[in-house]
C-alpha cells in the first residue's frame, strides 16, 4: 500500500502546481520528484490488484476520483467525463490511416489525444495525471469499458453532476479542435485545423456528430455557438487530407457510422425550438465548399463561404457535416466529387 500512499502524495503535489504547461526547469525538488515518479508508484500499486478482481478495481477507482477531486479541482470532473464519453480508441486499422513509417502509434495514444483535446480547458499538468491515472488503474486497452465507467460515475460520493451535463462541453472542445477561423477581407472563413495530429483529428471528426446529437437531446437550450482560434492561411499544413479518404473508403463501417451519426445530429438540430435547420435544408450546398489545398493539388479542404462572424454556429456545424456526408454517400451533386476523387488519388 505504500506505493498508493506515495502516488497520492505525488498527485497532491502536482495538483498544487498552478501552471498551464509542464516545465521541469521551474519545478521545485518535491514537484520534480512527484512528476518523475507518480506514475511508477501508481502503476506498481495497480499491479497489486488482480486483473479479474473488478470489485477491488472499482473500489479503487472510486477512491482515486474522490482524491483527484480534492487535489485537481476544478478540472477533475471535466477530464474524467471526457475520458468516459469519448470513444476510447482512434479508428483502426492504423496501416489504413497512416502510410507505413509515417506515424508510429504509441500505446498511450488515447491518453495523449485526450490531453491534447482538453488543452484549452484543462492545463496539461492536471489532465496528464487524471487521464493516465484512470487508464493505468483500468488497464482497459484495447477494451472499451465506458458503460462500466458511467456506472462508477454514478456511485462516487460526494455525488458528481449528471454525466449528460458534459455532452455540450465535449462538443465544444471537438468543434474548436477541428475548425479554425481564417480572416479574409470583410469577413471570416471556417476551415479544418490541419495543424492538428492526424490521429486525433480523425478521432474527433468521426466522434463529433454523435456527441452533438446527444448534447442537443440533453441540453436543448444550450449555447451552440463557438468562437474559433485564428489561423493564418500560411499556417495551414495539409497533413490529414492524405489519410482522410482512405479510412472511409477502405473501412466501410466507419463511413456508414459517420453518415448515420450525421443523420442523428441533423434530426436533433431540426427539432430545436427556433431552429432554422430542416431535414431538407439545402443551404449547406452554398454555405460550405471544397477548396484545393495551397500545398498540394491532390488535397482538398472543406471550408465555409465568407461569413461576417468568427463564431461557428450550430447551423454551420450541421451543414458542414451534411456536405461531407453527401460526398461520402455520393449524393452530393458534384460533377466530380472531390472526396471520391481524393480516395482514388495516390497520396
Amino acid at each position: 500500500m505504500h506505493h498508493k500512499h506515495l502516488a497520492y502524495i505525488c498527485m497532491r503535489i502536482l495538483g498544487s502546481t498552478k501552471q498551464d504547461h509542464i516545465n521541469m526547469l521551474t519545478f521545485q525538488p518535491a514537484q520534480e520528484y512527484a512528476w518523475s515518479y507518480w506514475e511508477a508508484h501508481w502503476r506498481a500499486f495497480s499491479h497489486t490488484i488482480e486483473l479479474d478482481d473488478e470489485d477491488a478495481r472499482r473500489g479503487e477507482m472510486n477512491s482515486l476520483i474522490s482524491h483527484l477531486r480534492l487535489t485537481h479541482s476544478p478540472y477533475c470532473e471535466l477530464a474524467f467525463a471526457t475520458y468516459i464519453l469519448m470513444n476510447p480508441e482512434p479508428p483502426p486499422p492504423l496501416d489504413v490511416i497512416f502510410p507505413e513509417g509515417s506515424y508510429k502509434m504509441e500505446p498511450g495514444v488515447h491518453d495523449t489525444a485526450l490531453v491534447d483535446l482538453l488543452q484549452e480547458n484543462v492545463p496539461p499538468t492536471y489532465s496528464v495525471v487524471i487521464i493516465e491515472a484512470v487508464s493505468i488503474l483500468r488497464r482497459r486497452r484495447p477494451h472499451y469499458d465506458g458503460d462500466e465507467l458511467q456506472a462508477i460515475w454514478g456511485e462516487i460520493t460526494p455525488r458528481l453532476p449528471d454525466l449528460s451535463k458534459y455532452y455540450l462541453d465535449v462538443v465544444g472542445m471537438g468543434v474548436k479542435y477541428l475548425f479554425v477561423d481564417q480572416p479574409v477581407e470583410r469577413g471570416h472563413i471556417f476551415t479544418c485545423n490541419t495543424a492538428k495530429p492526424p490521429a486525433t483529428f480523425l478521432w474527433c471528426l468521426t466522434s463529433l456528430p454523435q456527441h452533438l446529437a446527444l448534447a442537443i437531446q440533453h441540453e436543448p437550450s444550450g449555447l451552440y455557438s463557438w468562437p474559433l482560434a485564428h489561423q493564418e492561411f500560411y499556417d495551414c499544413r495539409a497533413t490529414w487530407q492524405t489519410f482522410f479518404p482512405e479510412i472511409f473508403y477502405e473501412e466501410k463501417e466507419y463511413k456508414e457510422s459517420l453518415i448515420r451519426n450525421v443523420g442523428l445530429a441533423v434530426r436533433a438540430a431540426a427539432k430545436l425550438k427556433g431552429s432554422e435547420i430542416s431535414l431538407d435544408d439545402e443551404r449547406h450546398l452554398w454555405q460550405w465548399n471544397w477548396e484545393m489545398s495551397f500545398f498540394s493539388p491532390l488535397k482538398m479542404l472543406l471550408q465555409s463561404r465568407r461569413r461576417e462572424t468568427k463564431n461557428i454556429e450550430l447551423s454551420d456545424l450541421v451543414n458542414a457535416y451534411k456536405t461531407l456526408a453527401e460526398c461520402l454517400q455520393e449524393t452530393c451533386g458534384h460533377e466530380e466529387c472531390p472526396v471520391g476523387a481524393l480516395s482514388q488519388s495516390p497520396s
